[in-house]
């Protein structure tokens, strides 16, 4: 009999690795995730890493949560689309993500010259869950979250994520700076991957 293919854990397996391997080998970090100086010249070009960024982490409590993210919302909307399609949704998303990243930081650093944004680290599963949250979102609006009494919904996830994200980055800014970028875009394209 035809067994379903399990893609979110899939992608969860390629996640957990990943993230164990670059605190590993120290090198892996630097040709996976996206440093904008890095990713079109020079002669350490690495284009791929539009598409690696949001599978290496580089942040243990960042790592965990997303893990862990991940983990609850994936199997939960992959019962609802076909694996191809929640693939699909999750590689658009996050190489779009990680192209307006690209984009954004090159405008930044045009507009500031501060070079020490071109070769700053971006990397994680930020932008991927924050639009599997809008995803939630729109399948299951009023379903309350995780089965608690406390009234937030479903439809309340991706406000609350990106205001709670807002409110780390502006208290710890050094340390959750390269997030925000993510959590943003995330939702953005999450939202207008899933409206057409």
């Amino acid at each position: 009999q035809y067994k379903r293919l399990n893609s979110s854990k899939l992608l969860l397996i390629l996640l957990i690795t990943l993230y164990i391997l670059s605190f590993m080998i120290d090198d892996l970090h630097h040709y996976l995730a996206l440093h904008p100086g890095n990713t079109f010249t020079g002669p350490y070009s690495h284009i791929w890493t539009l598409i690696t960024a949001g599978y290496i982490e580089d942040h243990i409590i960042t790592g965990l949560f997303n893990i862990i993210l991940f983990s609850l919302l994936g199997p939960l909307l992959e019962c609802n689309y076909t694996s191809i399609y929640f693939i699909r949704f999750v590689l658009i998303v996050n190489f779009i993500v990680f192209l307006l990243v690209f984009i954004s930081v090159i405008i930044y650093f045009s507009i500031t010259n501060a070079e020490y944004e071109l070769y700053a680290s971006h990397c994680g599963l930020t932008a991927i869950n924050a639009a599997l949250l809008v995803a939630m979102k729109q399948q299951f609006p009023n379903r309350p979250f995780l089965h608690t009494n406390s009234g937030i919904k479903m439809k309340d996830l991706p406000f609350l994520f990106c205001f709670i994200s807002l409110i780390l980055w502006i208290l710890f800014n050094h340390l959750y700076s390269n997030q925000i970028l993510l959590v943003f875009y995330g939702t953005f394209i999450g939202y207008i991957y899933l409206k057409y």
